[in-house]
């Protein structure tokens, strides 16, 4: 359950970003082109920061999914050893009864 929203939420966190990166690269195409040297060093900065971002994305994915194997193997595990007590107690129960 938790996983499944940690993947909506990064969905949700990458359009943004790509939304802020458009914009972001609209507005240095407004600039002046007696100002070329601002809209390129602003364009190598932007390159820059996507690369971090995907990088920071891509861990993140990684993270969710290991937590969502996580969830599924503990909730075999938990289901697992409830039917285990649940079998003993039912056995010690027809023990005490008989005995």
């Amino acid at each position: 359950m938790a996983s499944t929203l940690s993947f909506r939420w990064l969905e949700i966190l990458e359009n943004e970003f790509d939304k802020a990166f458009v914009d972001l690269d609209l507005l240095l195409g407004e600039i002046d082109p007696d100002q070329c040297e601002i809209t390129f060093e602003g364009r190598q900065k932007m390159t820059a920061l996507s690369a971090a971002f995907a990088q920071l994305c891509h861990k993140a994915q990684t993270i969710f999914q290991s937590n969502a194997k996580l969830e599924v193997k503990n909730g075999i595990s938990i289901h697992i050893s409830f039917a285990t007590a649940s079998a003993l107690l039912a056995h010690l129960a027809t023990e005490i009864s008989c005995g």
